[in-house]
């Protein structure tokens, strides 16, 4: 019981981590919708295997931006490029 707290509490710690760096770096307002526990497996262009990343993605008016949790990457896609969101 007290190793499933744990790993509750650094998933919530994570995500608190998360929601703060976003919140401090946009507007309420420009944050449609932040989902955590996105996995990237890298670029095309990335020269040897595919990398897994963990982060979070956060759609915005003019875009999308994801951030990797422990690597601090970050990727954004501009708005006139993305055909849908479902």
């Amino acid at each position: 019981m007290l190793v499933f707290f744990g790993i509750f509490g650094a998933i919530a710690f994570l995500q608190w981590k998360d929601r703060r760096w976003i919140h401090k770096r946009f507007k309420p307002g420009d944050i449609l919708i932040m989902s955590f526990g996105v996995t990237f497996y890298g670029c095309e262009m990335d020269a040897g295997r595919l990398s897994q990343q963990m982060g979070m993605l956060a759609l915005l008016p003019y875009g999308l931006l994801y951030r990797a949790r422990f690597l601090g990457k970050e990727f954004k896609i501009s708005g006139d490029v993305i055909r849908a969101v479902y």
